[in-house]
């Protein structure tokens, strides 16, 4: 294949400048034009740096990729919207048969959460209003924290419940257990096995030295009583004590969840807040400027080259 020559391309250079001037200029002029406000909506940046705080990770997730995840979700997404009626924001119509689609898409472009290489959160959100941009990195720390206190307190109230009820059985089987002690003291007389076992055999040889026959009668009563309801009375009392401090211990734990349940905690440690800019970030015009009139001039160039060759190539 016939190659060309640098002297060739450095003649088609110099008999051509001329028009490459001109196709260089203008076409930046045009891309100039085609990059102002007139045909692309400038967008403003708005950026938010945070570390996640108080989230228990799940499986092998850590909290950040937890957090991410959070973040990403769609009812986070959808409670954002509506707050800040980014519909109406986005000029998108309300009797569009897609408009969820469309807003979700739109969302989706003007939207980056990424993990950084620190273990940090980065949100970004580019908007044509600055302000709009700052406000929905707020929103979302604000519905992710409301979130993750719906999650927890979620499970917080499982806890208390279960405390509750444990406290609650507990009490009722000591309640039923005092009832079946106190018939015991109400039919049978029994208070204290252990003093009264001692009291009755006193008592009952007391009356035999003293032949008092009353005294013995009423003795060895109590000691039949005892010799037959003394083992059922002393394993109910027993058991009620150790069911007592089984509900000491049950009550602090119910009221030890309470106290769990109604903290209030923030989920984000805010390193870098959101703040509306003040300088727009797309589209970067001297990008699309420089890019347009480098490829309209290397096109340009190749038309004149093989222009040139099929006029060499018919002589």
């Amino acid at each position: 294949m016939e190659q060309f020559d640098n002297t060739f391309i450095l003649n088609l250079l110099r008999k051509n400048y001329k028009h490459l001037f001109i196709v260089l200029i203008v076409s930046g002029l045009v891309s100039a034009v085609i990059s102002s406000s007139l045909f692309i909506t400038p967008k403003f940046k708005s950026i938010a740096v945070l570390y996640p705080s108080n989230v228990a990770p799940y499986s092998n997730e850590s909290q950040t990729e937890q957090m991410v995840q959070l973040f990403q979700s769609a009812d986070i997404r959808d409670r954002i919207i509506d707050s800040l009626d980014l519909f109406k924001h986005y000029d998108i119509d309300m009797n569009h048969s897609q408009k969820k689609s469309v807003i979700n898409a739109e969302f989706a472009d003007n939207v980056s959460i990424s993990k950084t290489e620190f273990e940090s959160i980065e949100i970004m959100v580019l908007d044509k209003d600055p302000a709009i941009a700052a406000k929905v990195i707020e929103a979302f720390i604000y519905f992710a924290d409301k979130k993750i206190q719906n999650i927890q307190k979620a499970k917080a109230l499982e806890v208390v419940n279960l405390n509750k009820n444990l406290f609650h059985s507990i009490k009722i089987e000591i309640d039923s257990i005092d009832s079946l002690v106190k018939n015991y003291g109400r039919q049978y007389g029994l208070l204290d096995y252990g003093a009264q076992t001692v009291e009755s055999q006193k008592a009952y040889y007391k009356g035999l030295l003293k032949n008092n026959s009353k005294t013995q009668i009423e003795s060895k009563a109590m000691l039949n009583n005892l010799v037959e309801h003394g083992y059922d009375f002393v394993f109910l009392t027993d058991k009620a004590a150790n069911l007592r401090n089984i509900y000491n211990s049950q009550a602090t734990e119910y009221y030890k969840s309470i106290r769990e349940y109604r903290k209030t905690f923030t989920y984000n440690n805010i390193v870098s807040k959101p703040v509306a800019s003040d300088k727009k970030a797309y589209p970067v015009r001297w990008i699309i400027v420089a890019m347009s009139m480098l490829s309209a001039l290397f096109l340009a160039f190749l038309v004149l080259l093989v222009t040139s060759k099929n006029n060499s190539d018919n002589i």
